[in-house]
């Protein structure tokens, strides 16, 4: 497990702790570029019957595609923490 805090904009002494499993990938990239449905759903499917969880950001573009392909495989849907900086969507 790797723990790490980021520091919250309404107060210094604020931080928001997140505790993430050693097994986990980091999607992220171009917010105009796309991957294509299949390759993000077979990367997400390889690396979820490897044993691994995702951290999946809220941007249009690259994150959309894992975002989607994450939201399709149940179990990745359980080991995975999908951002979303737009509580208004």
């Amino acid at each position: 497990m790797i723990t790490f805090h980021v520091p919250t904009q309404t107060e210094a002494a604020d931080s928001l702790v997140f505790c993430v499993p050693a097994r986990a990938v980091l999607f992220a990239g171009s917010r105009h570029g796309t991957l294509a449905p299949l390759t993000a759903s077979r990367l997400v499917d390889r690396l979820t019957g490897a044993g691994f969880g995702f951290l999946v950001g809220c941007a249009p573009g690259i994150d959309a595609s894992f975002r989607q392909a994450v939201s399709s495989n149940e179990q990745a849907r359980e080991t995975s923490l999908m951002n979303d900086n737009y509580f208004s969507r």
